[in-house]
């Protein structure tokens, strides 16, 4: 489930590199029965919160938050330009067309912390500007203009990655009034943010945001995941069928690695 490149010491040359598609194994959340009078909850795929057009996903570290983004990310731009494979499985919703833009949670906090322009702290239109100045930095050849226009136009999804990476509570507390702002100037966007439970308390929730917590990988994902990193190896079919099942046995012969394994970045760090 981890979005950057694995790469394992072998006889070949070159490391082997993993598409995200091909390795991720779907997250889940809780979801609350809609029977009525029924109180149990039900696990859903973490996904399916994206119909929530204020979301804050919850997870601990090494839950596959940042992954989870990145796969939305990927997602999103492969839709735009239209290269998905016509028998890929779906992930987001048919013909979801939003802009996607990601920010790193720890990004947006340095550039508040040294940006001295005379902008109120907690005004929305912080993200343009930060973006803007990310594009000269990056050569990406936009600038503030064009994020304010498709901010304001509407159609985007704006995804931030790690409110706890600030490293400050009340720079992380001056970030949640920014994007609660920056949803009520930009109404016909999407926000979804990600942080974790330790930090996710106080003047740090973000208001009017739908909360959902990640979910442990169960069993079955946990061996969903086994074969998706043994194909990826590149074996052959028997090879990966043995190596998978040396994980498998791994797995069933110690307590210890069992619930290690519930953790994603854990699970593929077992499996490296």
């Amino acid at each position: 489930t981890c979005a950057l490149p694995i790469c394992l010491k072998t006889k070949r040359s070159e490391p082997y590199v993993f598409p995200i598609d091909e390795i991720y194994v779907p997250l889940t959340t809780l979801a609350s029965s809609e029977s009525p009078g029924v109180g149990h909850q039900r696990r859903i795929a973490l996904e399916k919160a994206l119909t929530n057009h204020k979301l804050v996903i919850v997870g601990d570290p090494g839950s596959g938050k940042s992954t989870f983004l990145r796969r939305v990310t990927f997602e999103l731009a492969r839709t735009l330009r239209e290269s998905q494979s016509p028998d890929a499985a779906p992930f987001l919703r048919p013909h979801d067309k939003r802009f996607p833009i990601p920010i790193r949670g720890a990004d947006l906090a340095a550039f508040l912390g040294a940006d001295k322009s005379p902008k109120p702290p907690d005004a929305p239109d912080w993200i343009p500007y930060f973006l803007g100045k990310q594009s000269e930095a990056y050569k990406w050849g936009l600038g503030e203009p064009f994020f304010q226009s498709r901010l304001e136009k509407g159609g985007c999804l704006v995804m931030v990655d790690g409110l706890d990476e600030a490293p400050e509570q009340c720079m992380r507390e001056r970030i949640a009034r920014l994007l609660e702002r920056a949803t009520a100037a930009f109404p016909k966007c999407d926000f979804l943010v990600s942080t974790r439970p330790q930090t996710n308390v106080g003047d740090s929730v973000l208001a009017g945001f739908h909360p959902v917590r990640i979910g442990d990988l169960e069993p079955a994902e946990i061996r969903i995941f086994f074969d998706h990193f043994s194909r990826a190896l590149a074996l052959t079919e028997s090879q990966s069928q043995e190596f998978k099942a040396s994980l498998e046995l791994a797995l069933d012969g110690r307590p210890e690695i069992r619930e290690m394994a519930a953790n994603p970045v854990m699970l593929t760090a077992l499996a490296v």
